[in-house]
């Protein structure tokens, strides 16, 4: 079966796709909203010896890179020119476009052109959690149910017609890369080529949604720490939410703080909400005790910091 891909980032599906029996054909990077059609991590300046060593051991960044370095056609998308990825489309012409993770809705021009439709491999069971972060939204609601939904694209945010779900139940305090290594790696690539099997040997069967989801809209926010409901969420809550949207917290001064454990009614000498850092240490005080996280540094990290002393 010959496929687009519309994706951000380099990510295990896209992968998956590529090493798979199947032809990816084309690859549609779909920016940011915000984007003013400039892949940033494209423009970012480089130093000679990064690029040197982006040479020497053939490593690519990027989604564009990947497909230069496959010779697959690619198409940056963004709001202005989704005009654009029909026409990207026509010359195509696919049996099947598959989407994971983008930031905009794909017009019917574009989602209707391919043999077999257009299918979205969405992090949530649907009809819950639709929208751009079910990751953030799932914790928020203390909900331990995860799972995936592959299901026809239409005109709608993951509104079209279910094909496959697949559930996963974790337990309290799980982390977010076990979450998603469970829900993308193992479980959400399985799906998606199961699903691809069903449509070649047409033995689709379309689950219709309800038009009203029983979740509020999984909107994307600036920083999950936000979210926290200090006056109302029990330590043993903070702690579970903390570890299952780690990399949504934008508190921490760098990427390799680690939420470790929490203690329940331990004296506060602080303020609720607030979060105490001790060189590589750190708690963070709720209503009813204590958060403790801690950085791991990786040791190229610990030998950067060391030859800034000097």
């Amino acid at each position: 079966m010959n496929i687009v891909l519309i994706t951000q980032g380099l990510n295990p599906i896209l992968y998956a796709l590529l090493n798979s029996e199947h032809q990816v054909i084309g690859i549609v990077e779909s920016l940011f909203q915000n984007s003013n059609g400039k892949n940033k991590v494209l423009v970012k300046k480089q130093s000679i010896f990064f690029r040197l060593k982006k040479w020497l051991t053939n490593r690519v960044d990027t989604v564009s890179e990947l497909a230069q370095k496959e010779n697959i056609p690619s198409f940056l998308l963004n709001h202005k020119n989704s005009s654009d990825l029909k026409l990207f489309l026509e010359q195509l012409k696919p049996d099947l476009m598959v989407v994971f993770s983008m930031s905009q809705l794909i017009k019917e021009e574009a989602f209707s052109i391919p043999k077999y439709g257009t299918i979205n491999l969405h992090p949530s069971l649907l009809p819950k959690y639709r929208g751009g972060n079910p990751f953030i939204w799932t914790a928020y609601n203390h909900d331990l149910e995860y799972g995936v939904t592959v299901h026809f694209v239409d005109k709608g945010a993951d509104t079209g017609d279910i094909i496959l779900s697949k559930k996963l139940i974790i337990k309290k305090g799980e982390k977010f890369a076990y979450i998603y290594t469970q829900l993308i790696d193992n479980i959400g690539v399985k799906a998606l080529l199961e699903v691809m099997i069903m449509l070649e040997s047409s033995s689709v069967e379309r689950m219709k949604q309800p038009k009203e989801s029983p979740t509020d809209y999984a909107r994307n926010v600036h920083d999950a720490w936000d979210l926290i409901e200090w006056d109302k969420w029990s330590v043993k809550d903070v702690w579970h939410f903390l570890r299952t949207v780690k990399p949504y917290i934008r508190v921490f001064n760098s990427p390799y703080w680690e939420i470790a454990s929490y203690e329940m009614g331990k004296a506060r000498d602080s303020a609720v909400g607030s979060i105490d850092f001790n060189g590589r240490y750190g708690k963070i005080t709720c209503n009813d005790g204590i958060v403790y996280c801690e950085e791991f540094l990786p040791v190229k990290e610990k030998v950067k910091k060391l030859l800034l002393k000097f």
